[in-house]
């Protein structure tokens, strides 16, 4: 009684006798020697099968020499049933099952054909020679020997059962392929992660790089921009230095008068008053400082007014727009007021009377503004700020020193007289009503002295 086994390697070696005697001549010296050993062709990757004696693993190897591998990784070289296994497992279509007989106690000769024989598909497009008569267990009388399996029909070898071009093997179960997949996939992750946090380190050190030069040029800016910028003290030179231009070369008459320019010629005189050559001797006239008013800039006003004993010259508007007495009685108060002054010794109430006598006068001037020329109107305006200012000086504990001859301007020449101002710390006051002449003629020499003393400070 033989087993299933033998029946069936029977088969295959009538299916594998009629493939030698169906092969054409042609192809005779290009097959081997022992066909089925080229039967599965060269199988460079491991393939999924199930074998009966070994169960499910991998088929690897070429003609000549095929292994099994199992899933424990233990080669089992294949053997010629083995190998006929596996190409029927792997073409199932191809080489139909053996017959089972009803009785097992019949013998199947080598010769008998009980194979079920299943016909290949014909090619759609015919050879170029006629084809050899489909016979065998397989239906496989293929023109160039077994080596051309892959190309009869559409039952290529590794085109699968489905469409041509798809695998049979991409739904072939691997117990290690998901858990190696997936390791790889983490370490894959793991590497993506830390190039992108190297990356993303560096950028930053690039932006750290960049900050660090921008501030590093900041501050050379700065640096130059410190080096070359004018300081405050050289801007208030720079101003002086045009004042004292302004003053000495083209001077309004309205800064003569307001005491301006006059001062920036003094301020200049005193610095170069005491340097390698003294100032030059310019002659003042006699009575030209005794209608030059000065002050010592702490109080804000002048005496100018007051300096003859506390009579008043009145403007011609003021003359017109107040009375006679309450002229008199103003004058009276002043002279009144600088006689106690002198005397070392002020009334509080005369100064108050005085005062709110002054106040009546510039609203009086106020409400006649309209009736007046605006010369005349400016005038008395600019009177009667004269006087508010003296009540301002008489106020001051040092208001005696006016009239006793300290705060005075004195002096014989320029030089003297630039002295005798540094030494009491007075400077030009405004001039009052009449004294312009004089604040003309004093500027002149004070302007020339100045230039002759640069000249002879520049040698």
């Amino acid at each position: 009684m033989c087993s299933w086994r033998t029946r069936f390697g029977v088969v295959i070696l009538a299916c594998a006798a009629t493939l030698l005697v169906c092969s054409p001549t042609a192809d005779a010296g290009k097959r081997p020697r022992n066909s089925w050993q080229s039967l599965l062709g060269v199988v460079s990757t491991p393939v999924p099968i199930k074998l009966g004696e070994y169960g499910k693993g991998y088929l690897y190897g070429s003609p000549g020499k095929y292994y099994f591998i199992s899933y424990g990784c233990v080669f089992y070289p294949m053997d010629r049933s083995d190998i006929l296994e596996a190409y029927a497992y792997l073409h199932p279509k191809r080489v139909a099952r053996p017959y089972q007989a009803p009785s097992s106690s019949a013998s199947v000769p080598a010769t008998s054909s009980t194979t079920s024989i299943t016909p290949a598909p014909t090619p759609t497009t015919p050879p170029a020679q006629a084809a050899p008569p489909m016979i065998g267990c397989a239906g496989a009388c293929f023109p160039s020997g077994p080596a051309s399996l892959p190309t009869v029909g559409r039952y290529r070898p590794y085109d699968g059962y489905g469409s041509p071009g798809s695998s049979p093997y991409q739904s072939a179960a691997d117990p290690f392929g998901g858990y190696l997949s997936g390791g790889a996939d983490v370490i894959n992750s793991q590497g993506s992660f830390m190039v992108s946090q190297q990356e993303a380190s560096l950028i930053a050190e690039y932006g750290r790089q960049a900050r660090l030069e921008t501030r590093r040029r900041q501050f050379d800016e700065w640096l130059y921009e410190r080096a070359h910028r004018p300081t405050l003290e050289d801007e208030r030179e720079i101003s002086q230095q045009r004042e004292l231009r302004r003053s000495r070369d083209d001077a309004p008459v309205t800064e003569i008068w307001s005491g301006k320019s006059l001062n920036s010629l003094l301020v200049d005189l005193q610095k170069l008053d005491g340097k390698d050559s003294a100032l030059p001797e310019i002659e003042l006239e006699a009575d030209l400082l005794e209608q030059i008013n000065v002050t010592t800039g702490t109080s804000g006003g002048h005496v100018g007014l007051l300096r003859d004993g506390g009579r008043l010259i009145w403007p011609i508007a003021l003359r017109i727009t107040v009375v006679q007495e309450d002229r008199q009685q103003l004058e009276g108060l002043a002279i009144e007021a600088v006689r106690q002054v002198t005397g070392g010794r002020l009334d509080a109430a005369t100064l108050r009377e005085l005062a709110r006598s002054v106040t009546k006068l510039q609203k009086r001037l106020a409400k006649s503004a309209e009736q007046l020329p605006p010369g005349q109107y400016i005038e008395a305006k600019r009177f009667l700020n004269d006087l508010d200012g003296a009540l301002t000086v008489l106020h001051q504990p040092d208001a005696r020193q006016y009239f006793d001859g300290n705060y005075v301007a004195k002096g014989e020449t320029v030089a003297e007289l630039v002295r005798h101002m540094a030494k009491h710390g007075l400077r030009f006051a405004p001039a009052v009503l009449g004294d312009e002449d004089a604040y003309v003629t004093l500027h002149g020499a004070l302007a020339a002295c100045d230039v002759r003393a640069q000249l002879a400070a520049d040698r």
